[in-house]
């Protein structure tokens, strides 16, 4: 294993963190716009608002999963881009009182961005 190669594999890795911040950051303030609130916690939120959360949490490990494939140009590196995600939504699950369907939709986006992400550029 050459320098090179550990260069890339450390972008991989933590490359995907940085992508997963931007992400969630763009999508709590396009949730923030779309649906304004002064509610403290989750169950206060509007509908809209929780379901923005979502989906932001797929698009955070979609953006994480890809840095790590591209960046990594390994294609294990694509869950771990992913995982970026899913530690953030585990630890705020355990901070807060969360509907059963944002939990489940928290958990399983992140899972299926990652896989998508592996069979889709499994060719290249």
């Amino acid at each position: 294993m050459t320098a090179n190669d550990i260069g890339k594999i450390a972008g991989g890795v933590f490359a995907p963190d940085v992508a997963t911040a931007i992400a969630t950051v763009v999508g709590e303030f396009a949730g923030r716009a779309m649906f304004p609130s002064d509610a403290d916690y989750i169950f206060q939120m509007p509908g809209g608002a929780k379901a923005v959360i979502v989906p932001t949490c797929g698009l955070a490990a979609l953006a994480g999963a890809l840095a790590g494939r591209i960046l990594g140009e390994r294609g294990w590196l694509a869950p771990v881009g992913a995982a970026w995600t899913l530690i953030g939504v585990v630890w705020s699950l355990q901070l807060e009182a969360y509907p059963a369907w944002m939990m489940a939709g928290g958990i399983v986006l992140p899972m299926v961005a990652a896989a998508g992400v592996v069979i889709g550029m499994r060719s290249r």
